[in-house]
């Protein structure tokens, strides 16, 4: 009897260890989380590497160091005897960690699809202006100036194009940011060099030339050639009237009078033409007499002032020729018509003819309009 109270004895004590062991096995999380470790390793890399996870640093070092910590848990808790082990405490580490990669990850993807609209509201503001300078109704002359910005703009905007199809949404921004940063420059660039052209003094003075030479072809029934740069046309005038107008090409730097060689300015002023002769580059050719007495004395005096260098030269080699382009200022300082244009306004000059060129005037104004 007593023999066998005390197997029956032993057995419940063996029961109740059993289930006592199973208790704390299942309570006690003895097996180590490797999924939930796994699982915190991955949304830790998706931060770290995620768009925009520069702007994150600090979130980012404080994630690492949780991580950091619960690893630290971990490896002391498997180092243990297994009887021993209990990884409630980096469970709770684990959990910690994945709640912050989970809220970094929302803010990450939150200052993304901010960076989303702010990118599409630049480029579609940005895409309209340049669509509406693209072509310029006023004149040839500011679609060529603006067609330098334009370029480089277009550029830009499509690499950030480019950069958002492949999801580099910062990179894109910063792309279309630049873009609106070099159209804004360029436009400031234009209003700077296009100001000359509304100078009260020099609007009188081209108009005055222009006008001179209108009432010459009128005294002597004689023709001769005005240029307005502005307009980018070229004007044949005879007996007091527009007798034809031609589109224009002018020097790469048009907009501002000729200093010297190389300029790529197309000069203003009144000149002849010193001779008419085949070119084999651009077809018909009529020589101008530049530099002329007035070019010669402003040369020597910026010269003189500093304004040039000592070694430069005044140059030479101005011609009206063909070889025209269209919507292109080309050439070093000539103005170049298309070859049909070129060979009628060729036949109907002569050696001697009066050329004058204007920043602009109303007659050429007034002739483009119509």
């Amino acid at each position: 009897m007593y023999r066998t109270r005390w197997l029956a004895a032993v057995l419940l004590a063996l029961l109740v260890a059993a289930g006592a062991y199973e208790f704390w096995r299942r309570a006690a999380l003895r097996d180590r989380p490797w999924q939930l470790e796994a699982y915190v390793d991955i949304l830790e890399a998706e931060c770290r590497t995620g768009p925009g996870a520069y702007a994150f640093g600090a979130e980012l070092r404080a994630l690492a160091g949780r991580v950091h910590d619960a690893k630290l848990c971990l490896t002391a808790q498997h180092r243990t005897w297994a009887v021993g082990r209990d990884y409630t405490p980096c469970v709770g580490n684990l959990l910690r960690a994945a709640g912050d990669a989970l809220r970094l990850r929302m803010n990450q993807s939150a200052r993304r699809r901010e960076a989303e609209t702010r990118f599409q509201y630049y480029l579609k503001n940005l895409e309209w202006e340049l669509a509406r300078n693209s072509v310029t109704t006023r004149t040839g002359a500011q679609f060529e100036i603006r067609n330098q910005s334009h370029s480089r703009a277009r550029t830009l905007v499509e690499q950030a194009r480019n950069l958002a199809e492949v999801g580099q949404i910062d990179s894109a921004l910063v792309a279309v940011l630049s873009a609106r940063a070099a159209w804004g420059q360029n436009k400031d660039f234009l209003a700077a060099e296009l100001a000359r052209f509304y100078d009260p003094a020099l609007k009188v003075r081209w108009e005055q030339d222009a006008q001179h030479l209108l009432g010459w072809t009128k005294r002597t029934g004689r023709s001769a050639i005005l240029v307005d740069k502005l307009e980018h046309r070229c004007y044949l005038l005879t007996a007091g009237r527009i007798e034809k107008s031609y589109v224009a090409n002018l020097g790469r730097n048009w907009y501002r009078n000729k200093v010297q060689e190389h300029d790529a300015s197309t000069p203003e002023g009144e000149y002849t033409v010193r001779r008419k002769f085949r070119s084999g580059s651009f077809g018909w050719a009529l020589l101008l007499n530049y530099p002329n007495a007035a070019d010669r004395q402003r040369f020597d005096s910026l010269k003189k002032a500093g304004d040039i260098a000592a070694s430069a030269r005044i140059g030479g080699n101005i011609e009206i020729h063909g070889g025209g382009r269209v919507n292109s200022d080309w050439t070093d300082g000539c103005v170049s018509l298309e070859n049909d244009d070129m060979a009628e306004l060729y036949r109907r000059s002569y050696t001697g003819m009066p050329v004058t060129i204007v920043g602009t005037s109303a007659l050429g104004a007034s002739a483009a309009r119509n």
